[in-house]
C-alpha cells in the first residue's frame, strides 16, 4: 500500500506491483450493478515496481483504503452510492 488519492467520482491507489510480469487489463465491471463501473490498472513509467490503479464511480462516494493481514482492503461507502 503505498498512496490514495480520491476524487469527485473516481479514486486512485498507488501499489508495489507483486508481480512485474502480469498482464494488466482493463475492466468495465459495471454489468455487477455496483457504485464501481470501471477498473484501470496502468504501470507507472516513472517508478518501477508501482502500479497505479483507478476505479470510476457511478456517483459521488467514499473511499478507504485498510491494511489487512494479507495486503490491503479498498471499502466504498455504497450506502452512500444508492
Amino acid at each position: 500500500m503505498i498512496a490514495g488519492l480520491e476524487e469527485r467520482v473516481a479514486a486512485t491507489w498507488a501499489a508495489a506491483e507483486d508481480d512485474p510480469g502480469a498482464p494488466l487489463e482493463d475492466r468495465d465491471v459495471s454489468a455487477f450493478h455496483s457504485p464501481v463501473t470501471k477498473i484501470t490498472a496502468r504501470r507507472d513509467p516513472r517508478i518501477p515496481g508501482r502500479v497505479t490503479i483507478r476505479i470510476d464511480l457511478l456517483v459521488p462516494c467514499t473511499t478507504k483504503l485498510q491494511r489487512t493481514a494479507d495486503g490491503a482492503r479498498w471499502q466504498i461507502a455504497e450506502a452512500a452510492a444508492w
